[in-house]
């Protein structure tokens, strides 16, 4: 009886027994903190459940005797969904250059915190504004060491520094170019003028 969570009742043959009345609301008592527990548990994992999931509160079916354990779960449930979603969404701005939704996500909830996580990133932002620079106006590699905080972030920094750099050597081959032949057309032009004033005389 206890275990199955129904009220204490003492049959016929027990009720007029002390002792064995005792014994009885013992056992009772076991039971029904046994069961207890066990339903306390399985709605909370319930409610973690739902609540990671996403699911409704009012479309799962449940004790009220026990709604506050399965509340308690479902929070715990959404705010670790939240948290992950979240910290996802901001290693993936390590990643992309600009914000682009995953492509298998289609639940609003989980595309706001993906969005949120990425724009929360600083780092990652600083990087994309600093990185390219840095190589354009530096012939020596370097990263600064708050730059470090994993690979994605060293590679999104590799990979705009050396564009930077690429690009400035790319510049400075096109003036050397641009330069040489002016400097060649100058000599070109001198020495011309030389033999033409040789020959007249």
């Amino acid at each position: 009886m206890g275990y199955e969570l129904q009220e204490l009742e003492f049959p016929n043959e027990v009720k007029d027994d002390i002792d064995l009345s005792k014994v009885y609301t013992k056992e009772y008592e076991k039971g029904f903190k046994k069961r207890s527990e066990e339903e306390q548990k399985k709605h909370q994992d319930l409610g973690y459940e739902s609540g990671y999931e996403l699911v409704e509160q009012t479309s799962v079916e449940i004790d009220d005797r026990f709604i506050e354990f399965f509340n308690e779960g479902y929070i715990e449930g959404f705010e670790t969904i939240k948290g992950e979603t979240l910290e996802l969404g901001y290693l993936l701005a390590f990643q992309l250059m600009s914000y682009e939704p995953p492509a298998d996500v289609v639940h609003e909830s989980l595309l706001e915190w993906y969005e949120e996580g990425y724009g929360s990133n600083d780092i990652a932002a600083e990087i994309k504004t600093t990185a390219y620079d840095n190589g354009y106006e530096n012939k020596d590699y370097y990263i600064p060491e708050g730059f470090k905080v994993n690979e994605d972030a060293i590679a999104l920094y590799d990979g705009l520094f050396y564009e930077g750099q690429e690009v400035k050597k790319e510049e400075d081959r096109e003036r050397l170019l641009l330069f040489g032949g002016i400097g060649a057309g100058v000599l070109g032009v001198a020495g011309g003028g030389y033999y033409l004033r040789r020959r007249k005389n």
